[in-house]
This record gives structure tokens, C-alpha cells and sequence, in this order.
């Protein structure tokens, strides 16, 4: 079970699930549930009901939906080479500040100045 938080250990398929299960409320406000799949399937672990998926659980190699589709190439993408990126739906491909380093190699727009260095220094043109 990942670390959420200092107080939160959970089950990550207990993650961005519309459920509080953290007291700090981690499990629902983690980075990772800021872009989800708009497409659903029912997780592995809870076999609850059909839910979306954030984007880094996509072909990661882990399967993360009981049917295993999170692994399968459908997902909508985005650009290419080092601004492909899997998208929420094939209508949200936007343009992307391109980074110098790192990884993913870019920042999406809608997150740009959200405090979180993605490329290393992103956040400078902000202030």
C-alpha cells in the first residue's frame, strides 16, 4: 500500500475514488486524481462499482481494472514524441510547455504555476 500522506496508507485502487478514506483527505486530493480517464472500469481491488482511472495507472504495467483494459492500447493520446502523453478523452489534446529535462517532458498547461515542479523550474514564470 503506497503512502499518501504521513497519516494515510491505503490501498492506491482506494485512491481518487470519490470516497474519503484518509483524515486529511490525501487519498482524494493526491496529484494523481487531477487527471483521470473519462472512460471507467471496476478496479481490481473493492470490485466496486465502475470508476475512472488516473492517467499514470494507464499502461504502466500493472493491471489496475479487473479486465485488464487500463493496459490494452486504447486510451486516447496526445502529441508525439516527447509530448506524447496519454489524455482524459480525445477531445482534451492542448498544447503543452515542452521541458528541458525531466520526465514526463512536459507540463500541461492547466498545470502550469500549481506549485508542482514537473520540469524543475516551471513555476519561476509564475511569479
Amino acid at each position: 500500500c503506497p503512502t499518501i500522506s504521513k497519516s494515510c496508507h491505503i490501498h492506491k485502487h482506494q485512491m481518487c475514488d470519490n470516497k474519503l478514506d484518509c483524515i486529511d483527505r490525501m487519498d482524494e486530493l493526491h496529484p494523481i486524481c487531477r487527471s483521470q480517464s473519462e472512460a471507467v472500469c471496476v478496479r481490481r481491488f473493492g470490485k466496486s462499482a465502475q470508476l475512472t482511472i488516473p492517467l499514470a495507472w494507464i499502461r504502466d504495467g500493472i493491471k489496475d481494472c479487473i479486465d485488464g483494459s487500463d493496459e490494452i492500447d486504447i486510451w486516447p493520446t496526445c502529441g508525439k514524441d516527447k509530448t506524447y502523453r496519454l489524455v482524459t478523452s480525445n477531445k482534451t489534446c492542448e498544447n503543452v510547455l515542452v521541458c528541458l529535462y525531466g520526465d514526463p517532458g512536459f507540463v500541461e498547461l492547466k498545470d502550469l504555476c500549481d506549485g508542482i515542479e514537473t520540469c524543475g523550474n516551471e513555476n519561476k514564470i509564475c511569479s
